[in-house]
């Protein structure tokens, strides 16, 4: 069966539409407000990683990048529609972990694993400056 990739197309800005109208109905008052804790991602130099606390692939995420000694940015979605939606918006993805390396997106966790069996991995972490 072929997959239309309109129709995904389609499902992600529904989805999208859905969290925009639920981030409408929330407060979002501390210390990470959607686009302002967002908006120094996409230059990022480092690793940018959007997570739920509990998601297994997340987990799995994050163990390979500390067992790559690397210093990443975690950032917490799960009851935050705001910083979910703008993960949706920048990946065009609904589901995590959503992994940038650079401003390179890497995609999720299984795409992360992807490049560490083929061995880009280390290249890729190794081309970030950390200044």
């Amino acid at each position: 069966m072929e997959s239309d990739g309109r129709a995904n197309t389609v499902g992600i800005e529904s989805q999208i539409h859905v969290e925009q109208e639920r981030a409408k109905s929330i407060d979002h008052a501390g210390p990470l407000k959607g686009k302002e804790a967002m908006m120094d991602m996409p230059n990022s130099p480092g690793i940018t990683m959007y997570t739920t606390r509990f998601c297994p692939y997340c987990v799995r995420a994050r163990v390979l990048l500390e067992t790559k000694g690397v210093d990443f940015k975690d950032i917490a979605v799960d009851g935050n529609p705001g910083l979910r939606l703008e993960m949706m918006e920048k990946s065009k993805r609904h589901s995590v972990p959503q992994i940038w390396i650079g401003n390179r997106h890497i995609g999720g966790c299984d795409e992360l694993y992807q490049l560490e069996h083929q061995g880009e991995l280390d290249l890729l972490l190794s081309e970030l400056s950390y200044e």
